[in-house]
């Protein structure tokens, strides 16, 4: 950690400096741009030491897509290559949320050969179109129906686990994105929570907190399950062997995202809508500890995981079924909305 935080515009630089290091002898690099909510903070802006910053990185040294996180002067840096088949075409950006907010916004880092910025000048004055916004929304919702049926067919908890809080994910995105918002994790529910308040439509949020199960979950219990996925981290960071998915979150420095980042959330009476993101630590830890653990500690460490589980309704099978046919009753409402807004909302435009 460092003592001062840096602005905005200092870690946009500290970030080119990295990328420019970093990539000066790979031949197949083509450009780098900064991805999320850092693109629409002020550049004198205080950014948090806390928080990563995340950087998108063209490159043909990976087949498809490949993540990496690095403490780079006390700041936590993501960097996701990518190789250019995916940014093929203004099109195939502008129909992909992971993408087209991010190059939409002015948020390129290097671009020695014009690749990024003939993009985003396209994309930026394409962004808000109808047919854009729909199938950015049809993608989102299309990920949301398949990770439904991987609730429907998993064996086991870990399988159900991965694909319930990818379906929470994706509800959450396609709410985000007919509102063009840029997605984000960390922040994703207490961000819907804004964007759904501002739309009059703070019922539709309470129904999807109902749906996910995180809806009556309280501040003892928020502020207790953090210190538990916490303590958990802490062991999982020391104990790590057997490769499991996301194991690259599991760093020493990336701790203070996980617990400074939460109580961020916290101070924002956002109990209920930090649980997702305290899942995606808590159970990637769990793994490990049950995985890699002394015989000792593991019933103990699945006893805390249990008491997360049974605060979202989901540590018994029943409890399972019952969730996921919540979420596929929800299904059909989050598609209507997204109908409904499309015809509705005068930001987007033909």
């Amino acid at each position: 950690m460092v003592s001062e935080a840096k602005s905005v515009r200092q870690i946009v630089e500290m970030a080119r400096h990295y990328i420019q290091e970093t990539f000066t002898d790979d031949p197949g690099f083509k450009g780098a741009f900064i991805i999320g909510s850092i693109n629409s903070m002020s550049p004198d802006a205080p950014f948090p030491e806390y928080r990563d910053i995340d950087i998108g990185v063209i490159t043909d040294s990976v087949e498809e897509r490949q993540n990496t996180e690095k403490n780079v002067n006390g700041y936590i840096v993501e960097v996701i290559r990518s190789n250019p088949s995916l940014f093929s075409d203004a099109e195939k950006i502008l129909s992909n949320c992971m993408h087209a907010d991010n190059i939409a916004a002015d948020s390129i880092l290097l671009d020695p050969y014009g690749f990024l910025n003939e993009l985003h000048q396209k994309v930026k004055a394409e962004f808000s179109r109808r047919k854009w916004v729909q199938a950015r929304c049809e993608q989102e919702m299309k990920y949301v129906f398949e990770n439904l049926n991987g609730m429907k067919e998993a064996k086991g908890i870990g399988d159900y686990m991965f694909n319930f809080g990818r379906y929470t994910m994706f509800t959450a995105g396609t709410l985000t994105a007919i509102h063009q918002f840029p997605p984000t994790h960390r922040r994703g529910d207490i961000q819907l929570r804004n964007i759904l308040h501002t739309a009059g439509e703070d019922e539709l949020f309470e129904s999807y907190l109902r749906t996910v199960g995180s809806h009556d979950i309280t501040q003892t219990q928020a502020e207790q399950f953090l210190a538990d996925a916490v303590c958990a981290f802490d062991r999982a960071v020391e104990i790590f062997k057997t490769p499991i998915p996301y194991a690259y979150k599991l760093e020493p420095f990336i701790r203070p995202y996980l617990l400074e980042g939460t109580k961020e959330i916290f101070h924002e009476g956002g109990y209920r809508e930090s649980i997702f993101w305290i899942a995606r630590f808590f159970v990637i830890a769990s793994m490990v500890i049950q995985t890699d653990g002394t015989e000792a500690e593991k019933p103990a460490a699945m006893a805390k995981m249990g008491q997360f589980l049974h605060a979202l309704g989901i540590d018994s099978e029943q409890g399972r079924t019952e969730r996921t046919k919540a979420c596929e009753v929800f299904y059909p409402q989050l598609c209507d909305y997204v109908k409904k807004t499309l015809m509705t909302s005068p930001d987007i435009t033909d």
